[in-house]
């Protein structure tokens, strides 16, 4: 089975090694490729084939270029990359009011949580 990419954008490095474990216990099929910028995040996107596209963006509400709402609207504004499923995670209580559709998570705090949350982010890939 081919591996499916997850583009996790996030500017902690020892929480995107917490998820990046989470998802390997999860599915080994599951390549999780990190940027900690929204420009970074961005960038990486346009370099991509549109074969390779990630099967699931997660970002990060709170990043230092800008919040998870700025590559949300780069994401809906772009037709080759609008279908993508995008999901946020953030450790502020409540979800932002201006995210529409988009599926928000509060940041797990146990081992287990993270791997629960793998578990259900991975459930929301495009073609799983």
């Amino acid at each position: 089975m081919p591996q499916t990419l997850i583009l996790l954008v996030e500017d902690n490095p020892e929480e995107a090694e917490i998820l990046r474990e989470a998802f390997a216990g999860v599915d080994a099929n599951l390549r999780l490729l990190v940027s900690g910028k929204v420009s970074a995040a961005w960038s990486l996107l346009m370099e991509l084939p549109g074969d390779q596209l990630p099967g699931l963006v997660i970002t990060d509400h709170h990043l230092p270029d800008g919040c998870g709402q700025d590559l949300l609207a780069r994401l809906h504004a772009c037709p080759t990359h609008r279908h993508l499923p995008v999901v946020m995670l953030s450790g502020d209580q409540q979800r932002p009011a201006d995210l529409g559709a988009t599926k928000w998570f509060g940041k797990p705090d146990t081992w287990a949580n993270w791997c629960q949350l793998a578990r259900v982010l991975a459930s929301q890939i495009a073609g799983r």
